[in-house]
């Protein structure tokens, strides 16, 4: 198996008015390849208003988490990477050296759990997954008052959709709850 290489330096930060300057380059295509697990109905109508507001034409390439990985994980084997940008929950799974260092403007924005610390990526958004029951089968009056409570209940995570640990449901318990707590469930 070859030897990683270093990762390559980051390229320099632009604005939006050199990113606008450049992309209007007589002669010259510019375009934005950006790997994603975004659905098209959230995905797409971003893209067009960066290329709308840039004139940079974003490639979409539309997969799944673990697709993406594996070609991502193939290019950089094979040192002939294709993307410019990577928008997937799985991006804090990637090694370090696949990820050039940026730091965008707005980073002091972004919660420091939703960024890493050395400045490889940052989360855009979060999904909130929110328990809901079936009114035919369990009373209100029956519901936890707590996750704690609700994993008392051994007969309900059986039947629950979401019954497999994930890092996202298993971060979002730890924040809640504490780690120690979470962990004891």
């Amino acid at each position: 198996m070859p030897k990683p290489k270093a990762h390559r330096p980051a390229r320099k930060r632009r604005d939006l008015g050199s990113i606008r300057r450049c992309s209007r380059r007589p002669g010259q295509r510019v375009r934005l390849i950006v790997y994603s697990s975004t659905n098209e109905q959230e995905g797409l109508p971003l893209f067009k208003l960066f290329t709308d507001v840039t004139g940079i034409k974003v490639e979409y390439v539309r997969a799944s988490d673990a697709i993406l990985m594996s070609r991502m994980s193939m290019e950089f084997r094979a040192d002939q990477k294709s993307y410019d940008i990577v928008q997937t929950a799985t991006i804090n799974k990637m090694p370090l050296q696949m990820l050039a260092a940026y730091e965008p403007p707005e980073a002091g924005n972004i919660s420091p759990d939703a960024r890493d610390p050395n400045k490889r990526w940052y989360g855009v958004y979060a999904n909130y997954n929110a328990p809901a029951f079936n009114t035919g089968k369990v009373k209100a009056s029956d519901l936890p008052k707590s996750y704690e409570e609700f994993a008392q209940h051994k007969e309900w995570p059986a039947r629950s959709p979401s019954t497999a640990p994930t890092t996202n449901g298993s971060r979002q318990s730890c924040s809640i709850t504490g780690s120690r707590r979470a962990s004891s469930w």
